[in-house]
C-alpha cells in the first residue's frame, strides 16, 4: 500500500538520489502501489526506467551505470557483478 505522502516521498527521494548522482530503484513493486503511482505521474517522476521485475536485472542495470575505477578500489565486492 502506499498513499500520496508515502508516493511524494519516493519522489523527494528519487531527486535527491539523482542530485548525488545515483537513483531510485524500485523492485517487484505491487501492481496496486505501481498504479497509484502512475495515476499521480509520481513513476515519471521517479524514474520509469528505474522499475525491475528482479533484484538481477536491477543489479545488472545499476552495475553498467557504475564508475568502474570506483568498483576497482572497493574491497567489498558484495555482488555476483563485483566479480
Amino acid at each position: 500500500f502506499i498513499d500520496i505522502a508515502g508516493a511524494e516521498f519516493l519522489v523527494r527521494e528519487a531527486q535527491r538520489r539523482r542530485r548525488e548522482g545515483g537513483g531510485l530503484y524500485l523492485i517487484r513493486a505491487k501492481r496496486s502501489v505501481l498504479e497509484i503511482l502512475d495515476r499521480g505521474s509520481y513513476l515519471d517522476q521517479i524514474n520509469r526506467k528505474n522499475l525491475f521485475r528482479s533484484k538481477t536485472r536491477a543489479l545488472h542495470h545499476i552495475f553498467g551505470q557504475l564508475d568502474r575505477q570506483t568498483c576497482k578500489n572497493c574491497c567489498l565486492k558484495v555482488f555476483r557483478e563485483c566479480g
